[in-house]
């Protein structure tokens, strides 16, 4: 198969236009806005498509058959990202900047791709995770609920509880960890090209009509920090979270994935 690419031009476009405008409303800006833009004008230039780094695969085979999940029993779940960049996920521009590929089968033999050579400066180390199952509750509730955890520390005494004390957490599936708030509207709306980097996106005329859908998107892959393992580091040291519409999902379409970052 073709190695995941993504060409990083409209993302570049976005940031030279942010710079701009905010040189043209702050003449006296200094030089490091000048280099700035001189840099991103040159990085425009010159976008093309690039591979995506390969983050990790999981093989379901290998997995706990956990059937709340709804994903398949057998194949390979294959995770890319571009890491060195780093989109955050609010931008509709970046679309495309994670990618997750599924085969129905695990691959034996010699059935794999090798790494293009422009990818040779992501240094990532080998690694394996272990899977176990434990009990998620959200970090972020709403309605009654909030009410009744509201004001108190004995909900967030409970999830230390659940969690334990393990500093760096892998998750498919479940309640995500989330640092900066609730990616699921982020996702809804992002995904329907409202770009959600400002208040202003929220308070879009689309974004009310589009809200209901966001109880339908799903953690797929929370991805933490690691430097211990693969050396994986996300801003500064936050989380990488893949999500999925639960259709999506029952469809074993992985396409139309939309991925965020968060950090501390």
């Amino acid at each position: 198969m073709p190695w995941p690419h993504w060409n990083p031009r409209e993302q570049v476009r976005a940031d030279l236009e942010y710079y701009q405008k905010l040189k043209l409303s702050n003449p006296r800006a200094g030089r490091e806005i000048d280099k700035t833009i001189t840099r991103l004008e040159e990085e425009l230039a010159q976008a093309t498509e690039q591979p995506l780094a390969f983050l990790g695969q999981i093989v379901l085979s290998e997995s706990p058959s956990v059937p709340e999940l709804g994903l398949p029993d057998q194949g390979v779940l294959l995770f890319f990202y571009e890491i060195q960049r780093q989109p955050w996920g609010f931008d509709p521009r970046t679309r495309g900047c994670a990618q997750v590929l599924y085969l129905p089968y695990a691959p034996v033999g010699n059935d794999f791709c090798t790494q293009p050579d422009s990818l040779a400066r992501v240094k990532l180390a080998p690694a394996t995770i272990q899977f176990a199952q434990e009990w998620t509750l959200p970090e972020i509730v709403e309605d009654t609920f909030s009410r009744i955890t509201r004001g108190t520390s004995d909900y967030h005494n409970l999830l230390s509880q659940l969690y334990g004390n393990q500093s760096t957490l892998h998750r498919i599936g479940g309640n995500p960890q989330q640092i900066q708030g609730d990616m699921q509207l982020e996702a809804q709306l992002v995904s329907h090209g409202i770009y959600c980097g400002n208040p202003d996106g929220y308070r879009d005329p689309r974004a009310k009509m589009l809200e209901p859908g966001a109880k339908d998107w799903e953690l797929l892959f929370q991805i933490d920090t690691d430097e211990d393992g693969p050396g994986f580091i996300w801003g500064d040291v936050g989380r990488l979270y893949f999500w999925i519409r639960r259709d999506d999902r029952e469809h074993r379409n992985f396409d139309e994935i939309w991925c965020g970052l968060q950090c501390y």
